[in-house]
């Protein structure tokens, strides 16, 4: 019995040994820097409806080892930020997942936003480009077509490296514009 515990442990020691752990390039992490905890965005649609959300958590950390979901080879790295709008009965705030990076290999990454609209985008990590477009002053639109039989049916995020999102369009055509960022266009 003893022996088939320390085969057990010398497997558990190699396999989690032989992982590489990944790390977010400087691009990625400008994805993620740009809030901060305590954070408070404030759009407004071109309806004039308003909408504020507050940055309630923000993490980088690798994900746990399990030889049943990852290859092994590397130990995949997630970022990811919260918001929330509102408190929920109990006082807690009703968390949701806004930004989230998913690295399980070195030379491509996935970004997830999670907002009033949703867009989703693997790149690859030398050529940012095929992420976005690049506009000026370090501003980037990301543009999701909704349908493919209607390629006027989209979702387009324009992202600023100093403010985040500064603006967006729902397929429906509302533009909301960030109040709280400061960004002159």
């Amino acid at each position: 019995m003893k022996s088939l515990q320390v085969s057990i442990m010398l497997l558990v020691v190699l396999f989690t040994s032989c992982t590489k752990k990944l790390d977010f390039n400087k691009f990625e992490l400008s994805l993620l820097d740009v809030y901060k905890e305590g954070d408070t965005l404030i759009f407004q649609s071109s309806k004039g409806d308003l909408d504020t959300v507050y940055i309630v958590d923000k993490t980088i950390s690798h994900a746990q080892w399990n030889p049943l979901a990852h290859s092994g080879k590397y130990t995949p790295l997630n970022g990811k930020i919260y918001y929330a709008r509102k408190k929920l009965p109990n006082g807690q705030m009703n968390t949701r997942p806004f930004i989230h990076l998913y690295k399980n290999e070195p030379d491509s990454t996935s970004l997830y936003i999670f907002y009033n609209i949703f867009f989703s985008k693997k790149f690859r990590n030398d050529n940012p480009s095929e992420l976005m477009s690049v506009m000026q002053d370090g501003t980037y639109m990301f543009r999701n077509t909704i349908s493919k039989k209607d390629s006027d049916n989209q979702e387009v995020i324009y992202w600023n490296y100093k403010h985040g999102i500064i603006k967006y369009i729902t397929p429906e055509g509302v533009i909301w514009t960030c109040l709280s960022c400061n960004y002159e266009e």
